[in-house]
């Protein structure tokens, strides 16, 4: 699997990252003491912090700068998306996601990669988890697309679905060279965020504060059950 830089942290590698979801400034002190690896600013929560929180985590490694839409499980309006990633891409993050789902994905790929910013391609289903096929499909739309990072979410309804999730890794890791992200959102898929590299799984995302989405566990639990 090809390595993505961000920084001074490689993606892709034999080790899964932590990627801590900051959404106000009391979370700051509680991401950097856990020792994220990369951190994520979720801008459409932050709003007009987002500037100030970028500027704090900075000096501590990687931002991973994303905006979710509502219909991804965001709060940004669906009219505004596009407009607003372009804004972010003026703080100059390591990375940035983009909605692969949305017709404009390409061009702000593109626009991303003259700025010299990494895309997280990603998809987000809330309801359900895709049968294996559709589940790969989309990690390889994002590979097509021009995602340097592949990542989809989904909502497992009972134990088969985590293991669909992880078939369709497994997979997509023998069809895909680019890092890549699988979670199976919610306390049953829980364990799909401690796969790691074996899974294909380059990071994966824990809190320190609230979650920012369903299942996520403490980053430093989750980094000593890893062994990182």
């Amino acid at each position: 699997m090809a390595e993505v830089a961000l920084g001074s942290v490689s993606l892709g590698g034999e080790t899964t990252k932590i990627i801590i979801p900051v959404s106000d400034l009391e979370q700051v002190g509680q991401a950097v003491g856990a020792g994220g690896d990369i951190f994520e600013i979720r801008a459409d929560l932050a709003g007009a912090l987002t500037s100030q929180l970028a500027s704090r985590l900075a000096p501590f490694g990687p931002l991973l700068l994303t905006l979710r839409s509502t219909a991804e499980g965001g709060a940004c309006a669906e009219g505004e998306y596009a407009g607003r990633v372009r804004e972010l891409l003026s703080l100059q993050p390591q990375a940035i996601d983009v909605e692969i789902a949305r017709p404009e994905a390409a061009v702000l790929i593109e626009a991303a990669h003259r700025a010299g910013v990494v895309v997280f391609g990603s998809f987000h289903s809330f309801s359900a988890t895709p049968p294996v096929d559709q589940v790969l499909a989309r990690l390889i739309r994002a590979s097509e697309a021009g995602a340097d990072v592949c990542k989809i979410a989904v909502m497992p309804q009972h134990a088969q679905d985590v293991l669909t999730l992880l078939e369709a890794l497994a997979r997509a890791r023998q069809q895909i060279d680019r890092p890549l992200i699988g979670i199976a959102m919610g306390k049953l898929g829980q364990i799909s965020r401690l796969a790691g590299p074996q899974f294909g799984n380059c990071a994966t995302f824990a809190t320190a504060g609230p979650a920012s989405a369903p299942g996520q566990m403490d980053a430093v639990l989750v980094r000593k059950v890893l062994g990182n």
